[in-house]
């Protein structure tokens, strides 16, 4: 695989911006800050009509956010021992963070070192290979997390899984509930997530609280 796999379908979502209509779009604007570029940053996300005295009906314009180039995941592969899939090392040679903005609450793609200190944080024991970590969550909703499962060792059988807070990570997690398991590997789940639009939201059954977002 090449070491810069075509993520070219997150280009768009980069560069153009769209509006959109919910609640007050607090997560997004905290996302962006964490993740956007100063270019991006310095656009969006901006309010177009201000939100009612429910903090409702809010339309807001705003782009997804990442920061380039990103770097090589060196010390990550240090910490898991089993080899990194190839799609996740690329999409972080490109991109060093991301947060990927769609109808559900927005997607955040950590940067290498919230990943270490994941491992550290939620694993409980480091000496071994590890199968499973996590890599990101849905913005501000920590209970919502995602990470890579090795199905097989000796494989590339890397699957995206749904994970907690409340979980701690076995090193040689061997079982996996199906339930859980919610991509085959990274690269096709992230494209998957941005084709649809965030929805249905894989975890959440977000009512008109939560509120999914509409275009505009």
């Amino acid at each position: 695989m090449n070491e810069f796999l075509d993520y070219s379908f997150f280009h768009e979502p980069l560069s153009k911006p769209r509006r959109l209509l919910g609640c007050t779009p607090w997560h997004v604007e905290d996302g962006a800050k964490e993740t956007g570029s100063d270019e991006q940053l310095s656009k969006y996300p901006k309010i177009i009509t201000p939100p009612d005295t429910n903090g409702e009906n809010c339309v807001f314009e705003t782009t997804s956010y990442a920061n380039s180039p990103g770097f090589a995941l060196n010390k990550l592969q240090e910490f898991v021992r089993n080899p990194l899939p190839l799609d996740f090392i690329s999409f972080y040679n490109q991109y060093a963070k991301a947060l990927v903005v769609t109808r559900t609450y927005p997607l955040c793609i950590s940067p290498k070192e919230m990943i270490i200190k994941n491992i550290h944080r939620f694993h409980n024991s480091l000496d071994g290979d590890l199968r499973i970590f996590r890599f990101g969550d849905q913005y501000e909703l920590e209970a919502t997390q995602y990470g890579l499962w090795l199905e097989e060792p000796g494989t590339m059988k890397w699957r995206v899984v749904t994970t907690a807070l409340g979980i701690i990570d076995d090193m040689d997690e061997a079982q996996m509930d199906p339930d859980r398991i919610v991509g085959e590997c990274f690269y096709d789940w992230i494209r998957s997530w941005i084709a649809r639009d965030g929805l249905p939201d894989p975890t959440m059954d977000l009512g008109a609280e939560g509120g999914f977002l509409d275009p505009v």
